[in-house]
């Protein structure tokens, strides 16, 4: 999503490019950052990342969804540093909500402020 719609729509490796898919991954990456850091006072409670569940929306004969995750992780790494490393699976699937070409699913854990 990039303001309220989404950017980029389709599958990777009919409607997409390994490249296109890497932006929608980006905005994703971002969108849960901005999610995170309002639920962790700003990161503060943040303790990291745990696991990155990438579902790509893909042609049949597109195999890459590891690829187009790499776009994630490295947003992740960069803007989290050591909070930022995760465990990360990719899943082809024929369709996802909206026509999106990516979904993420981020697990992560917290400390108390007690």
């Amino acid at each position: 999503m990039l303001d309220d719609d989404l950017f980029f729509l389709g599958k990777v490796g009919a409607e997409l490019t390994v490249e296109q898919a890497q932006e929608a991954t980006a905005i994703a990456a971002k969108n849960v950052l901005a999610q995170i850091r309002d639920v962790t006072e700003n990161f503060k409670t943040l303790d990291g990342l745990l696991r990155l569940d990438g579902y790509v929306a893909s042609a049949a004969d597109f195999f890459n969804q590891p690829t187009v995750l790499d776009a994630a992780s490295e947003i992740f790494s960069e803007c989290l540093g050591e909070k930022g490393h995760h465990a990360r699976a990719a899943f082809s699937v024929s369709q996802l909500s909206m026509d999106s070409p990516v979904e993420l699913c981020v697990s992560f854990t917290t400390r108390s402020c007690l």
